[in-house]
């Protein structure tokens, strides 16, 4: 009697190792974690809460992020928004290649003081034209005076900001 209950028990035991053992390849198949960063073949940031990719403006590990509602030929639904602008109550915000919202200012976008909505966002291709985000104009440097003048209507830079949802 004592001999055929250690056969239960051991192969109870054995069933658990194989049904985890089962789980755990599964897991390892689709490489994305339930709560974490996930970063896909195409270079797409993921950052998943419960298994669904979090959506809309967020944060995580104390950095901002922007996750996309829709799906579109740009960005899938949930990757987050990665080297563009975004406007937020009539605001633009920068995003870096990780997807984080930018706090400090860089070579080619400077930040309202005491702020981390954009005020200018400087052109690589020239050192005379800048877009400034408060006043919504495209703006050039007088060569004479040094000053720096707007040029036509208000406008956002449509090729540099992410409008999807």
């Amino acid at each position: 009697m004592k001999k055929s209950w250690k056969k239960i028990v051991i192969a109870v035991i054995c069933l658990m190792m194989v049904i985890a053992s089962l789980s755990i390849t599964a897991n390892a198949k689709t490489k994305i974690p339930r709560n974490g960063k996930y970063i896909d073949s195409y270079g797409y940031i993921y950052i998943m809460k419960h298994g669904k990719p979090q959506t809309g403006w967020f944060k995580y590990h104390g950095k901002t992020y922007y996750g996309h509602k829709t799906k579109s030929a740009c960005y899938p639904k949930g990757s987050v928004a990665q080297n563009t602008f975004r406007v937020r109550n009539n605001k633009m915000y920068c995003f870096n290649e990780k997807g984080e919202k930018i706090t400090k200012s860089t070579k080619y976008v400077v930040l309202r003081k005491g702020r981390t909505s954009v005020h200018y966002i400087y052109l690589p291709a020239s050192h005379w034209e800048r877009y400034n985000a408060r006043r919504k104009r495209f703006q050039y440097k007088d060569r004479r005076t040094g000053k720096w003048r707007d040029t036509g209507m208000q406008c956002y830079p449509y090729g540099l900001i992410d409008w999807q949802e």
